[in-house]
């Protein structure tokens, strides 16, 4: 009788460069839809807003997350961190439906109710500093002067989904695939072309040329010319993207339905997209934030935050390390053991294609399921973190 046993070779074999990125599924205490996020530039502090005027705040880095009170029921769509003032003021505004603005100036221990009950829907909201600002919605835009205290509306034919400004100059985009463009600030816009028909429901600029938009049938769009030009960029997956945020003109990120979340380290000429067996989860992930240019959050519908993590590629392993960490036994028929420095706390197995196929809190799993190839395990324990490449393979006795 021949007994398959699975023979492992640790850390000895070659392979092509593997992105790494780690998805983690964090607590949020609530199953509102999350519609829109926010950070304070340069810091661990996030804002998540959502359905049932739902507000959510981390301050480490999206590792635990507290519920603040907004006083409102109203869908919450946007979110936007606008400053920071002296005494350990943070001023940050959230708009939703029935052109509800909110506002705290104490990092949202109190929010104060701006606008409420007008016959339009508010999907996103821009300040640059703590006067100048404007939410913008379906069929119309509100601008402020005075920190949201009192909005001027303006009534159009538009649904507006998404804006940004570098300073006064600013551009939005909508349900058409239009993009506008402002520079007094959003009292005057002008048309710019896309190239699309498609929804575009997200925009982040760097600078006042280079920026991207995205949306519907996984559009992806850049310009470097401040909009003048827009080119279409290959996102490889046909799914709305909601969001997209750049770290860079290198580093960038986007989300977007059943959760798919895109990665690029070339400023968008290559987009390599990490489906839902990936992030694990099928929730439409509909607002992303960067922490830097490797780590931030993606939050969506029923409350789902995912925290992700790129930790660079299987080139950079460090086969010293692998002193300090024992897998056994090898062959080995079903089960094995790792052994390491400290309590193992989490264990990550990623293919070839830098999907995650198997994820372990203990020190000893099956692995049984997993086909012959080469893989990348993460190991997390409370002293540290370790990567080693296996290469599996079957053999018969």
């Amino acid at each position: 009788m021949k007994k398959t046993l699975l023979s492992l070779v640790l850390g000895t074999c070659t392979s092509a460069l593997i992105a790494q990125v780690s998805f983690d599924t964090q607590t949020s205490g609530t199953i509102q839809n999350l519609k829109g996020s926010t950070i304070k530039p340069g810091s661990t502090t996030v804002w998540a807003v959502g359905a049932g005027g739902t507000i959510l705040n981390t301050t480490d880095a999206g590792n635990t997350w507290t519920s603040q009170s907004s006083g409102v029921t109203a869908t919450l769509e946007d979110v936007m961190w606008g400053a920071s003032g002296n005494g350990g003021l943070e001023f940050v505004w959230a708009c939703g439906s029935s052109a509800t603005a909110l506002s705290t100036m104490d990092a949202g221990a109190t929010w104060a109710v701006q606008s409420q009950g007008a016959p339009y829907d508010a999907f996103t909201i821009n300040f640059q500093g703590i006067s100048n600002g404007i939410m913008m919605g379906d069929q119309f835009y509100a601008r402020s002067s005075n920190g949201g205290n009192m909005y001027t509306p303006t009534v159009t034919n538009l649904t507006y989904l998404a804006v940004d400004f570098i300073g006064s100059t600013g551009w939005v985009t909508g349900n058409t695939g239009f993009i506008k463009k402002t520079t007094d600030g959003g009292a005057t816009w002008t048309d710019q072309t896309s190239g699309t028909n498609q929804a575009l429901h997200g925009i982040d600029f760097i600078n006042a040329n280079e920026g991207w938009a995205c949306g519907l049938a996984g559009t992806i769009l850049h310009t470097t010319d401040g909009g003048t030009t827009w080119t279409a960029q290959t996102s490889n997956t046909a799914n709305l993207l909601s969001d997209i945020k750049f770290a860079d003109n290198q580093k960038g990120w986007a989300c977007g339905y059943t959760g798919t979340i895109l990665k690029t380290t070339n400023g968008g000429v290559t987009w390599t997209p990490y489906f839902s067996g990936s992030t694990g989860t099928t929730a439409w992930l509909q607002s992303i934030s960067l922490f830097n240019a490797d780590e931030g959050v993606a939050v969506g519908d029923v409350g789902t935050i995912i925290k992700f993590i790129d930790n660079g590629s299987s080139a950079n392993i460090d086969e010293t390390e692998l002193n300090k960490l024992a897998i056994y036994p090898n062959p080995a028929s079903d089960l094995i053991t790792l052994k390491t420095q400290g309590t193992i706390e989490k264990v990550q197995i990623f293919n070839v294609m830098g999907d995650l196929v198997q994820t372990e809190q203990s020190n000893s799993f099956s692995i049984r399921e997993l086909n012959t190839g080469i893989y990348i395990v993460d190991v997390r324990t409370s002293v540290g973190s370790y990567r080693t490449r296996i290469s599996l393979s079957l053999i018969h006795i």
